[in-house]
């Protein structure tokens, strides 16, 4: 796109003056005519510092050959470029400062050739107030006209002086300290006021490790968002959880093969527990599938149509894409860069954040679900470690009788974790080299499954629901059944293990609702039934429990 498509936004920084000019910050937002911004783009930047716009005379000019960043912006400084040969002076030292302020004129060319050059425009540029007395610091005259100078030696001055004229003067407004009360209450040291962050009386802050053993049935006091208002909706199940804003998938109306029962993408505002917005998706048995996948910035809602919708933290639509590329619904991840990428038909597809380009690679694999992102550019598929971009295997972790679709990855850790099923059925963890192998979990030889799911760098599992008392790693669960109870089922718990095999109650019992997964850096349970929250014994229904992942 040529220079006419252009629009730029210029920033000027503060001159350096210590005796002579260093250097004056510049930066140019570049944009094309639809208002998008023109990212890694190269560019020639034309700078021209003068006293004079009507001629050369005592001209400093330089050129800069350099990029716009990832966000279409084009980062100099003025005196650290190549002086061309239309400069009267050879160096931005050299310039002429005097108390007249000089103008910078701007020029900038984004053409393959680098010969077409667009002007800007001129802009004065303003000296910093230090860089003005020191000019004239040795003008009497500026003296004679300062009015800090017409009383600097004079006591009557001090102790007469309008203190109104600071509009700032009271000590209780001054810089305060930010501070949680016991009750959850947010305020300012100095302030009356405050903000009510957490309902309940807890002391402390969210934090399992710390406070695993709090009153109510979920432990850490984790966040607990009230949502009645999707009361009227059924088989409710988020897909997208930011810190304000969450996206649910809900199912309306009467089911059946001949139902009208529909299926609803409902936005929702977390603070202030109102749906924002609600869209139809179309039949329950007819329309498309949906789902999601998010890192802490950035989500994707993926349907089955072959339809993606590119989703901002605070909720915004950003783009719509379509493609005749399949999109898979369940098993995408997302990237920190933002790439969504997801297994097809023994491929690896990535959606650029940045291009909307989509891309694929050949694996030796078939439809089986990415775990987790692992660094910038790779997915954990059974047990081996692909790159997204090529499709070739970083590292295959093999261990003996240990199962491959059990692999997973702790981000917070950079840990892998795998089960090995031999005789005393274990978990163990690894390193991304596949040594430094560690006992993770152990408990009575059974064959207990994890979450693909963290909380605070800590795997969650669930104990098994038999009769009997089990021990993991010397945490024992539920004692068994009273001698000759009838229809008495000892309940599981839902448990975490550190890296170091330490066990962290989560929730007791733990019921089938209480299924929890990584939404960006949460990890989140949404409880439609009746369940115990954080805090309290009382049942409740339709609460979304946070934790920090």
């Amino acid at each position: 796109m040529g220079n006419k498509a252009l629009k730029v936004l210029v920033f000027i920084g503060c001159l350096s003056f210590q005796g002579i000019a260093q250097s004056i910050p510049i930066q140019l937002m570049v944009v094309d005519s639809d208002g998008f911004e023109k990212v890694n783009h190269a560019v020639k930047l034309r700078l021209t510092l003068t006293n004079d716009t009507s001629n050369t005379t005592g001209q400093y000019q330089e050129v800069h050959l350099t990029q716009s960043n990832d966000f279409g912006i084009v980062s100099e400084s003025l005196g650290g470029g190549v002086v061309t040969t239309n400069s009267s002076v050879y160096a931005l030292s050299e310039f002429a400062f005097n108390a007249t302020e000089p103008a910078i004129k701007i020029e900038l060319d984004t053409s393959a050739l680098f010969n077409q050059y667009y002007t800007v425009g001129t802009l004065a540029y303003t000296y910093p107030l230090v860089t003005r007395r020191a000019l004239r610091s040795d003008s009497a005259d500026y003296s004679s006209l300062s009015l800090d100078a017409e009383y600097a030696d004079t006591a009557e001055y001090a102790r007469n002086v309008d203190e109104s004229l600071d509009n700032d003067t009271s000590s209780t407004n001054e810089l305060q300290n930010l501070f949680m009360s016991n009750n959850g209450y947010l305020k300012l040291t100095s302030s009356t006021d405050s903000v009510q962050v957490r309902a309940d009386a807890n002391t402390g802050s969210s934090n399992l490790k710390s406070y695993p053993n709090q009153t109510g049935c979920y432990q850490g006091n984790p966040e607990v968002f009230d949502l009645n208002i999707l009361s009227s909706y059924s088989s409710i199940s988020p897909l997208i959880i930011f810190d304000s804003i969450a996206f649910f998938r809900c199912y309306s109306g009467t089911f059946g093969s001949s139902g009208s029962g529909v299926m609803l993408l409902v936005k929702v505002d977390l603070d202030k527990s109102t749906i924002i917005s609600t869209k139809n998706l179309g039949n329950y048995y007819s329309g498309p599938s949906i789902s999601a996948a998010q890192n802490d910035s950035l989500a994707y809602i993926i349907e089955s149509n072959n339809t993606l919708y590119k989703i901002s933290s605070d909720g915004s639509y950003l783009d719509t894409i379509t493609s005749n590329i399949q999109f898979y619904v369940y098993g995408a991840t997302v990237h920190n860069n933002g790439n969504l990428v997801w297994h097809w038909q023994s491929s690896i597809y990535t959606f650029n954040a940045s291009t909307n380009i989509i891309t694929s690679a050949f694996i030796n694999e078939n439809n089986y679900n990415p775990f987790q992102s692992v660094g910038a550019d790779s997915i954990l598929i059974q047990n081996k470690i692909y790159n997204s971009s090529n499709g070739t295997v970083i590292k295959t972790f093999s261990f003996t009788d240990a199962q491959s679709y059990t692999f997973e990855y702790s981000s917070p850790e950079k840990r892998i974790i795998y089960y090995v099923n031999d005789i005393y059925k274990r978990w163990y963890s690894c390193n991304l080299d596949g040594s430094d192998n560690q006992l993770l979990l152990w408990g009575n030889g059974d064959n207990t499954s994890f979450y693909p799911c963290t909380i605070e760098g800590m795997f969650v599992f669930q104990s098994k629901s038999n009769s009997g008392t089990y021990n993991y790693n010397g945490y024992e669960t539920n004692l068994p059944p009273p001698v000759n109870s009838q229809g008495y089922t000892v309940s599981p718990e839902l448990l975490c293990v550190d890296l170091n095999g330490v066990i962290y109650p989560v929730k007791s019992p733990a019921s089938v609702s209480s299924n929890i997964a990584n939404y960006g850096k949460y990890a989140s349970a949404f409880i439609s039934n009746f369940d115990c929250v954080s805090g309290s014994s009382v049942t409740s229904v339709n609460k979304l429990i946070r934790w920090s992942r």
